[in-house]
Formats: C-alpha cells, sequence, structure tokens
C-alpha cells in the first residue's frame, strides 16, 4: 500500500474518531437526533472503500507490508485495553452519579 495513503487514512480515522468522541460527550441528543455521526464517518469511509478499489484494480495480495502490520496490530493492541477501560470508567462515574445527563449533554458533579 502507498505508505501515504496509508498515513492519511490513519490520520483522518483518529481525527473524525476524536470529533465523534467529543461531540458524543458534550451534545449526544443533536448528534444522533440528526444523524450527525453519519457525516462524521463519512471521510474515512469514503478513504476505506478508494483503498478497496485500489487494492481491486491492482490485484495485490500484499495489501500492508510487514511494518504497516506490526503497526498496526500494535495499535489495535494498545487501543482496545484503554478503550474498555475507559467504557468502564465512564459507566461508573455514570452509576455513582459522578456523570450526570443534563438535558442534551453530559457534565460531571462534585458529589
Amino acid at each position: 500500500m502507498n505508505e501515504k495513503l496509508f498515513y492519511r487514512m490513519n490520520i483522518i480515522g483518529i481525527i473524525c474518531g476524536l470529533t465523534g468522541l467529543l461531540a458524543s460527550i458534550g451534545w449526544p441528543d443533536v448528534i444522533l437526533l440528526n444523524h450527525y455521526f453519519e457525516l462524521i464517518l463519512l471521510p474515512p469511509l469514503i478513504l476505506y472503500v478508494y483503498f478497496g478499489i485500489i487494492t481491486k484494480v491492482q490485484k495485490r495480495n500484499d495489501v500492508y507490508d510487514e511494518r504497516q502490520n506490526y503497526h498496526m496490530t500494535r495499535a489495535a493492541a494498545i487501543s482496545l485495553p484503554y478503550s474498555i477501560g475507559a467504557m468502564f470508567l465512564l459507566y461508573a462515574m455514570y452509576k455513582r452519579k459522578h456523570l450526570l445527563w443534563s438535558g442534551s449533554q453530559f457534565i460531571f458533579s462534585s458529589h
């Protein structure tokens, strides 16, 4: 795979992921009711489709080189436990009333 395309896919994925996370925490009702999450997911989806078309046209079996496979595996191994831990932390804060739902956003409480 072209290294520039690989980096662009990852950078756009990170930007869209952070945008979605911050928007979901700040304005969850607005994001869900107006379907803005679809707009947030659109740029990475377009890049993945583009990458799939390039791979299909080139008819290559070795899509990623060893270094790219290593980096993707390492990123997944790091992000999965942190994501699970963050979800448990947010859930625990919500259950103990330290994270409250206020109309259209979450707020932190000094309970």
